[in-house]
């Protein structure tokens, strides 16, 4: 057990935000925390790393336990570059190297006993050298900076990065410092798909826990093995993925609401009973008994409503033609003066179908949806829209607003035939009730600007929809309800998003740009990888090892033989090694499960953090079995 909170209270003035929260986070455990914006997620990060001290209950982090935590918008400062922010993380190995280096400059230059002392001290450099795993240290480097985007920008200064490259960066630096325990608030927030990929395989052979607040619901089923929900004050913990969550929420809800509904029938019963029969003489002491029962009967908590979510619904007033739009050689620029982002690309959408545009941050898939917004006013030869064709188009920034009017106002300007309590209605679809919709524009937030172009959009009734990045300001439920929405949407849609399971759950042909062009391909995102996967394996067929020429081939020096005596050593000392931890911890696990133990609690913590220690020293002599032994 690395974490323990146990009865967890805390509030902000006086607005609860836990309530008796108790949870553990043990090695190796994926935690996906969920709930609706505003709830208390990073509040409850902040309480496990220490940020904040709860009001009342207590929080345990194992001794010698490292955490790390990258928060929301906890971008890295510095002066140095990308590369040395992340050579800071093995400073005292890389010393170390530079103290190697200095001593066989020296050992050159000596001889006789000066030279033996020389070398013995070399010779423990070396040994420490390794046993700090120093050689991989540019390794670990390289796979991390390239992964997390930062190939061809090592030499870059920190201070020149932007926002969310710092946050990636910040990212990286906690990656190769591999805590004991990552705590990650948004981590996907800045990451384009290549990166969130490369991230989601990496974090699959991390060694420690992870609690991860996130919204993006395909990371929190490929990675996440737990979810913790919270709302209304408390955490509900559920084992399996997101999507395990969701079916075992709903079968407790359920659940919850009939033993309520039993209960509450049960009591009105009885009631009903006691009221008719108090009066009469041979039924009166059985009512009194059924009021003394009423008494001490505790009911069960009435399910708690679910927070509100927007309820999005598009239509169109009339269908387009089938051939809804045609590009060819359209060139894709961005910039004053235009700078080509994507060159010839080429690409037809029908009726009905939804097209996810996918590719690296900064690709240009903003731009290609201006650029097709654009052409229904300003002839474009390389773009062609069909007949009947009307477009509405969800900006990622929503700057089209007058700032100056009130959400009533502006909706009233999309819409300026409908009555005041028709535009009321509609904006209580999207959560802006009583004086809210008298707030100006400007003082809206990102969410709040969000439902309102939401709500704008669904007013246009257009048979196209152009959306770039529709979930950004969701959180999880209201995500879903738009996913509803625009699956039911009886027109044309093509849209830019990095939510993966928005892609998945809605598009029927995903384009992706490139530097070089674009492709499009049928299906969701599982089948778009599917195909790129197909694409890689035939471009990078497997090597057939032949059979080698005569002696050539078996020739080994008296230098490799002796390397390969030395490793056959080294791995069968790795396996008593191996079997000597295992043991330890069988007979750790079997004390603890004694009687007179469970009772000693000192003697119990000292066996788990025994457990632990053995654990990590057998994960360390595995993985270096697992590259001798190949």
């Amino acid at each position: 057990m690395l974490i323990n909170l146990d009865n967890v209270s805390l509030r902000f003035g006086d607005r609860p935000i836990l309530e008796n929260v108790s949870l553990t986070v043990s090695r190796e455990d994926r935690v996906g925390l969920v709930g609706a914006n505003g709830t208390g997620k990073t509040t409850l990060l902040n309480c496990i790393a220490g940020v904040l001290t709860p009001d009342s209950g207590s929080v345990f982090r194992a001794k010698d336990a490292r955490l790390g935590y990258l928060r929301q918008s906890g971008g890295l400062d510095g002066n140095g570059t990308v590369r040395s922010q992340a050579e800071s993380i093995f400073s005292s190995v890389l010393a170390l190297q530079n103290k190697i280096g200095a001593a066989e400059e020296k050992m050159a230059s000596l001889s006789g006993s000066e030279y033996a002392e020389a070398a013995g001290e070399y010779s423990r450099l070396r040994d420490e050298f390794e046993a700090a795993d120093g050689f991989s240290v540019p390794v670990k480097i390289n796979t991390v900076l390239t992964g997390m985007g930062f190939s061809g920008m090592e030499n870059q200064p920190v201070s020149t990065l932007s926002g969310g490259e710092k946050t990636r960066l910040a990212l990286a630096c906690l990656l190769l410092r591999a805590p004991d325990v990552l705590l990650l608030d948004e981590p996907t927030n800045h990451l384009d798909l290549k990166t969130l990929m490369w991230l989601e395989d990496y974090l699959a052979d991390y060694s420690g826990a992870v609690v991860v607040v996130s919204h993006d619901r395909y990371f929190l089923d490929k990675r996440c093995s737990r979810i913790w929900e919270l709302e209304d004050c408390r955490v509900t913990a559920y084992r399996g993925n997101y999507s395990d969550y969701k079916l075992q929420k709903a079968e407790r809800v359920k659940a919850a609401l009939r033993a309520y509904e039993k209960e509450t029938a049960r009591a009105a019963s009885m009631l009903d009973y006691a009221q008719k029969n108090i009066a009469r003489a041979s039924t009166s002491a059985m009512a009194k008994s059924r009021l003394r029962q009423l008494e001490h009967m505790e009911l069960p908590e009435k399910p708690r409503e679910h927070a509100p979510v927007p309820r999005f619904a598009f239509s169109s007033l009339s269908p387009s033609a089938a051939r809804v739009l045609d590009a060819e050689g359209l060139s894709v620029t961005a910039g004053d003066p235009p700078v080509t982002l994507v060159p010839e690309l080429s690409f037809s959408v029908r009726r009905g179908d939804r097209v996810a545009v996918i590719g690296s941050n900064g690709v240009g898939k903003t731009s290609l949806l201006r650029r097709l917004y654009s052409a229904l006013k300003v002839p474009d030869p390389s773009v062609v829209w069909g007949r009947g064709v009307s477009v509405s188009f969800f900006e990622q920034e929503n700057d089209s607003f007058i700032k100056e009017n009130t959400v009533l106002q502006e909706l009233w300007r999309h819409r300026p035939g409908a009555s005041p309590q028709e535009l009321r209605d509609r904006l209580g679809n999207m959560l802006f009730s009583g004086d809210a919709v008298f707030k100006t524009v400007s003082v809206l937030s990102g969410g709040e600007k969000a439902r309102l172009a939401f709500a704008v959009l669904a007013e246009e009734r257009s048979n196209v929809l152009l959306l770039d990045e529709p979930t950004n300001h969701l959180d999880l439920p209201a995500r879903e309800a738009l996913e509803k929405a625009v699956s039911e949407y009886d027109g044309t849609v093509i849209f830019v998003s990095h939510d993966r399971y928005f892609i998945n759950s809605l598009a029927t042909k995903v384009l992706e740009l490139s530097p070089s062009g674009g492709s499009m391909s049928e299906g969701g995102f599982d089948s778009f990888v599917a195909l790129r996967a197909a694409a890689e394996a035939s471009k990078n067929p497997p090597v057939e090892k032949k059979p080698g020429n005569g002696a050539d081939s078996y020739h080994r020096s008296k230098q490799q033989r002796s390397l390969d005596a030395k490793r056959k050593a080294r791995v069968a000392k790795l396996e008593e090694l191996i079997a000597e931890c295992e043991k330890e911890m069988d007979d750790a696990k079997r004390r603890l499960s004694e009687p007179d133990t469970a009772s000693d609690y000192e003697e119990a913590d000292r066996l788990c953090r025994l457990i632990e220690d053995k654990q990590r020293e057998c994960d360390v002599y595995m993985t270096e079995w697992v590259s001798l032994a190949q």
